[in-house]
């Protein structure tokens, strides 16, 4: 049934098949010919050929996917006599899906349709894999204009898509890319994780991924501000993104800067480096203008502190210095003396500390001493 001369392998194949019952059913395994090409199939573009038993289908439907199918009237008997598989292994799809995805929309509806039919045979692993692999031909966010004219087309990700419908926020269509197919894809596509519309883990996965590129899309430091109360708000994130959250800079800080020539203050905004929270107004308006702080919201303040950000009197150190030369027997420094003695057992008292030592050895010149000067910095 290999021969090189057509005849014979018709004359052949028709014998084969005719007399398989009486002769070749109890022997016949066409593992034993796996390197022979005698099997009569027919290319997606619909050249026939021979072929190797483990390379050719009898489910005509895998073609759309570039797999060859018997001849169609070797279709009844492919399974019962040649024994060749019905349809190809979900490896065998796996591969070509991740080394020549579909290129425009009309493939991947003939893709991801036949592929609707074999949703059961594929395991969760495969799927954690479709769910990141670049599959999906898809008009970018951008809408960004091909040489041609047309609109340009990118490969996402499922998981960086959802279905096209008018039930998702203007913000979200600007983030995720929108797909329709059909209805027979989008159950396949289900499966690998597109939605009909993002959840918020969906939404911080997107946004850790390239903060600057979710900004621009959104288009505002207040748009992007309220995807952070939402994040905020949100009570069930899972662990490894509340850790990765920790780890990627995409908190919003301000830093006040000094006026403009109009008379308002100008403020600049930073994903990066330490984002203080304010705890103390007097120190925020000393350092205002070197500090990047966080909103002063309730809410995002409780959040930055979760993600580790530091409060603003945290990187604070006070130091005083005289500025000037000590002023020597001055009687407000022996006024000062007095009184810190008289109310320090008092104080201690209040507070419920035993001091380390009696307030008796204070007392003694050598041992407490205020000093006066002009001026401290």
């Amino acid at each position: 049934m290999a021969h090189p001369d057509e005849k014979i392998r018709t004359v052949a194949m028709d014998y084969f098949l005719g007399h398989f019952s009486e002769f070749y059913a109890a022997k016949y395994d066409h593992k034993d010919f796996a390197d022979l090409a005698y099997v009569p199939a027919v290319r997606p573009g619909g050249t026939v050929h021979m072929s190797k038993p483990s390379d050719v289908y009898a489910d005509p439907e895998c073609a759309v996917m570039g797999f060859s199918v018997v001849k169609t009237e070797l279709r009844e008997v492919a399974l019962s006599k040649l024994r060749i598989r019905d349809h190809p292994s979900t490896q065998s799809i796996l591969n070509v899906l991740l080394e020549t995805p579909p290129s425009t929309p009309q493939i991947a509806q003939s893709y991801f349709g036949y592929l609707a039919r074999r949703i059961a045979d594929f395991s969760e692993t495969d799927y954690v894999v479709l769910r990141q692999a670049p599959i999906i031909p898809v008009v970018p966010v951008t809408g960004d204009l091909s040489p041609n004219g047309g609109l340009s087309l990118t490969m996402a990700k499922p998981c960086e898509c959802i279905f096209k419908n008018s039930s998702f926020s203007t913000t979200h269509a600007k983030l995720f890319m929108a797909v329709d197919f059909g209805s027979k894809a989008s159950i396949f596509l289900t499966a690998c994780g597109i939605k009909d519309r993002p959840d918020m883990k969906d939404i911080i996965t997107l946004l850790l991924q390239d903060p600057e590129r979710f900004l621009k899309a959104v288009g505002s430091i207040d748009v992007y501000l309220e995807e952070l109360r939402n994040i905020a708000a949100y009570q069930e994130c899972p662990k490894d993104l509340t850790e990765r959250m920790r780890t990627t800079p995409f908190l919003v800080g301000r830093l006040r800067m000094v006026q403009s020539s109009h008379g308002s203050d100008i403020n600049e905004s930073t994903m990066e480096g330490d984002i203080a929270i304010i705890d103390d107004i007097n120190a925020h308006s000393l350092f205002s203008d070197l500090v990047y702080v966080s909103p002063e919201e309730e809410t995002l303040e409780a959040f930055y502190l979760k993600l580790g950000s530091p409060r603003l009197t945290s990187l604070i150190a006070e130091e005083c210095e005289p500025r000037s030369i000590e002023v020597l027997e001055s009687s407000l420094s022996a006024q000062i003396r007095s009184l810190i003695l008289e109310r320090a057992c008092l104080l201690l008292h209040e507070q419920g500390v035993r001091a380390k030592v009696e307030v008796e050895w204070l007392s003694l010149h050598k041992n407490f001493v205020v000093r006066c000067c002009g001026s401290l910095e």
